[in-house]
């Protein structure tokens, strides 16, 4: 994986896939499970090809002339959502942490100018300084928790909440194949999920958890929902 990346949305999608290709006639003969099994899988690959599309056409709504957005960590969906709204000549101005240690500021940065939106990097402690210029703020995630918290690089929870202490919205935007069923109660059951290794420094760790009451939307490719919706939709995802 990236070093900025853990491995939560690699384990989201197996375990997706999993609970998917057991859901087969167990039945029947041997040769006709694994075809079943192989259709499970693609028409999970056939969904993810369009999982962005969909996402974008639920969040073109939301992105007007003139907005001003701050981002955190270089996210693809997000990304994909932006180059969107360019090529519907939708001008918006994107502010973007600086990300370290990755720099992941500066990955967003490129992309922005070949897209034609002005992008400003800057300090990952200087959010508060210019949090009263955004509209809104978006992000990605690594995955959805069961009670609508998200995991996502480090910094995000603490972006969230500055944004609520100066009342701009947090949107997420992610895949369904994001989703899992673990239900953290706090920062310390982080490490457990994402299981760090045990040579390895808790304070190493690369992401953080915010929880459900620090976001506003999630846009996804199952529809926008709000973080107690998301918690419900999770229920029914696993559910079915």
């Amino acid at each position: 994986m990236p070093n900025d990346r853990c491995n939560l949305s690699l384990r989201a999608l197996c375990n997706i896939y999993q609970t998917m290709a057991v859901k087969v006639d167990m039945y029947a003969a041997i040769g006709d499970i694994k075809k079943q099994i192989q259709i499970k899988g693609i028409q999970l690959a056939h969904h993810a090809t369009l999982q962005l599309g969909i996402i974008n056409s639920f969040a073109k709504d939301h992105f007007r002339e003139g907005l001003t957005i701050l981002l955190h960590s270089a996210s693809s969906v997000v990304l994909n959502v932006l180059k969107h709204v360019s090529e519907r000549g939708i001008k918006v101005n994107v502010i973007v942490t600086a990300g370290h240690p990755s720099n992941t500021g500066t990955i967003v940065a490129e992309q922005c100018k070949e897209m034609g939106l002005p992008c400003k990097i800057i300090l990952d402690s200087a959010v508060a300084v210019f949090m009263s210029k955004v509209d809104f703020v978006c992000v990605g995630c690594e995955a959805v928790m069961a009670n609508g918290g998200i995991v996502n690089k480090v910094g995000t929870y603490s972006v969230a909440l500055i944004a609520q202490h100066f009342q701009k919205p947090v949107y997420v935007f992610c895949e369904s194949f994001k989703f899992v069923e673990d239900f953290p109660l706090g920062q310390d059951d982080v490490e457990a999920i994402v299981k760090i290794k045990e040579d390895k420094d808790v304070h190493e760790l690369n992401v953080d958890y915010t929880p459900p009451e620090h976001i506003d939307l999630f846009f996804t490719d199952l529809g926008i929902f709000t973080s107690s919706g998301i918690a419900d939709e999770l229920n029914q995802f696993f559910l079915n």
